[in-house]
């Protein structure tokens, strides 16, 4: 049995235990063949229009190990698949739901899944079909199908989460706690810094154009850390994060000199004008790396950061924003004899 991407697919599946949609392993291995011996068995048998990797099992069938059909390209005949044979393998439990199984195939990126019993012996696999069994020809065809089959099992999996809307409100309300929190401590930062925006009004005038920059940018950055989430490695996700503080920046540069023309609309002093333009490119660089970094750290956590990242990223983009702008005007306007600048 497999999971069909061309038929309609009942939610409520997901709540079934893995072993209702598993189909036999007729293909599995074991440590002491060898290469020869595994294309010898693939060619007695009728090809399936598509493998990719392979089972090793022992003698008493508890899945130890697997190998891609590339691997047999690399290796001389003679060798056996205990000397190449991966240990670290992606698998559920015969006991699982199908829920938790297509979360590991998304994860994975994975067409197929070995189930394993309790003592983690071999019990089959689940397989997700492509839409024709003929399988594609080129690699953007290639590309295209695999994009929508884990597009299928993500709308599938969080189709689930939303069909009560109890479950719903108990899913958002907590992170929008965070919205609420940020709100009550950036009017007690206000409050901190009264007198600057007592003194200088304009600076007050200001705030809902600093914090809207600083929002959208964080939600741009977190909207790409998202759609990369699942292939991001330490490695990648420093390129990442480097990469996306060079465009910030010049994103903040700009955004900061715009603001300070549009500021001499009100006033041709030249003291809040740089504080504004200043604490517009700062926040909005630590705008952008809260946008990146959270939502990592909340998929590290186990918690959606699809419904997290949000609430929780601009919560800090609200305050940190907040205390730059105000913090850098008192400290530019009132205490520095360059502030006094016309």
């Amino acid at each position: 049995m497999h999971i069909d991407i061309n038929e309609d697919f009942n939610p409520r599946d997901l709540s079934k235990k893995v072993k209702e949609f598993i189909a036999p392993v007729l293909n599995y291995y074991y440590p002491d063949m060898t290469v020869n011996d595994v294309l010898t068995i693939l060619r007695s048998r009728p090809r399936p229009y598509h493998i990719q990797y392979f089972y090793v099992v022992d003698k008493s069938k508890k899945l130890v190990g697997v190998f891609s059909a590339r691997d047999l390209l690399y290796y001389q005949p003679d060798t056996k698949i205990e000397k190449f044979f991966d240990t670290d393998i992606a698998k559920v439990k015969i006991t699982d739901t199908l829920e938790r199984a297509l979360k590991v195939l998304s994860d994975h990126h994975l067409l197929a899944l070995p189930v394993v019993s309790a003592e983690g012996r071999l019990e089959g696999y689940l397989k997700i079909a492509p839409p024709e069994e003929n399988y594609v020809q080129s690699v953007k065809a290639q590309s295209d199908l695999f994009r929508s089959i884990f597009q299928f099992i993500g709308f599938s999996v969080e189709q689930r989460k939303w069909r009560s809307t109890w479950r719903s409100y108990c899913l958002r309300m907590p992170w929008l706690l965070c919205n609420l929190a940020a709100g009550l401590i950036c009017a007690g930062i206000a409050l901190l810094f009264k007198e600057v925006l007592v003194q200088f009004v304009i600076i007050a005038m200001f705030i809902p154009l600093v914090l809207t920059l600083c929002e959208s940018v964080a939600t741009q950055s977190m909207t790409l850390a998202i759609q990369c989430l699942h292939q991001m490695q330490k490695r990648r996700m420093i390129k990442r994060l480097l990469l996306e503080w060079k465009t910030v920046t010049l994103l903040g540069v700009t955004c900061g000199f715009l603001t300070g023309l549009a500021y001499l609309m009100w006033s041709l002093a030249l003291g809040p004008m740089i504080v504004i333009a200043v604490s517009v490119i700062s926040s909005v660089i630590v705008a952008a790396s809260f946008g990146l970094i959270f939502p990592v750290i909340l998929h590290r956590l186990k918690m959606d950061p699809k419904v997290a990242s949000g609430p929780v990223t601009l919560m800090c983009t609200d305050i940190v924003a907040t205390i730059i702008y105000l913090g850098l005007s008192s400290w530019w306007l009132l205490e520095t004899p360059l502030g006094k600048i016309e």
